[in-house]
């Protein structure tokens, strides 16, 4: 077991890691099932299947090399057994009786011997993959959330707010960590691909009690029913209504809003503008 030990360990985060991939790729699978065409699904479907016949090839020789491990010590035992009973029955011949009697009871050590033996190297899969899992986040690439270039194409208009500040993304990027920012409501706006949704990224990861929220970000813990609309309206309500915030990131807040709702939004985000700071960017 010592021997496989090593092994065992490069079989389980090959596995762990590849099994990764297989999920994402499988995820694709669905969402081109079942919101594009037969085109998109079979270009999805076969670009599954690399990753998911090297999840089973991993499995495969991690299963190989249990068994082997497991067996080992049978194909040790078993010839011992035999020059042994071999040896003693040529002399003793009453003690053939004596061999047919513990016989079973011999199989049945075997069996348990390699149950053991299979019981060990599980122990030491899983062992590996629980310490995997402990630094999984550490572990992670690290990505800087916006790059060291300041976009030129950004532009920050102050729209409600006790201050009339003009902010550029330069000016925002270096604000000490340790001031609160000033209060007010500030639309960023740009081309696409300047980096609005990145520089909102970037004032989360210095300001971390900031609460981030865009179409695709899902915050709370309660199942929301409906349309898309009516989750972004609820979750847009219930992030308003938190008077812990006092800094909020909007990405895009307004998509997926009817003329109604986004007008509501819009006077309530007027007033918290006063006594809150707001970054927004809008659809």
């Amino acid at each position: 077991m010592r021997l496989a030990k090593s092994l065992i360990h490069k079989l389980s985060n090959q596995i762990q890691s590849q099994k990764l991939v297989s999920l994402n790729a499988i995820h694709r699978i669905w969402d081109n099932l079942f919101l594009g065409n037969h085109h998109y699904a079979q270009k999805a479907q076969r670009a599954a299947e690399e990753p998911i016949e090297q999840l089973f090839m991993f499995i495969e020789r991690y299963k190989i090399v249990e068994q082997l491990f497991s067996c080992i010590p049978i194909l040790i035992a078993i010839p011992m057994i035999i020059i042994v009973s071999r040896q003693q029955v040529s002399s003793h011949i009453t003690s053939l009786g004596a061999l047919v009697a513990v016989l079973p009871r011999s199989l049945q050590l075997l069996q348990n011997i390699h149950s053991f033996c299979t019981s060990l190297t599980n122990v030491l899969f899983l062992h590996n993959k629980i310490n995997n899992l402990s630094r999984f986040v550490e572990r992670l690439p690290k990505q800087s959330l916006i790059s060291e270039r300041v976009p030129q194409s950004i532009m920050i208009d102050c729209l409600q707010g006790p201050t009339n500040q003009v902010w550029t993304p330069k000016m925002l990027l270096q604000y000490p960590i340790h001031l609160s920012l000033p209060q007010g409501r500030f639309l960023i706006t740009g081309s696409n691909g300047s980096g609005k949704s990145s520089l909102l990224r970037h004032i989360k990861q210095k300001h971390p009690e900031a609460v981030l929220w865009g179409p695709d970000i899902v915050l709370g813990i309660e199942t929301l029913n409906g349309s898309i609309g009516e989750k972004h309206r609820c979750i847009l309500l219930e992030i308003l209504k938190n008077s812990n915030n006092n800094l909020l990131l909007l990405d895009e807040w307004d998509a997926s809003l009817d003329q109604f709702n986004t007008k509501d939004i819009d006077q309530q985000l007027n007033e918290l503008a006063l006594i809150k700071t707001i970054f927004e960017v809008r659809h």
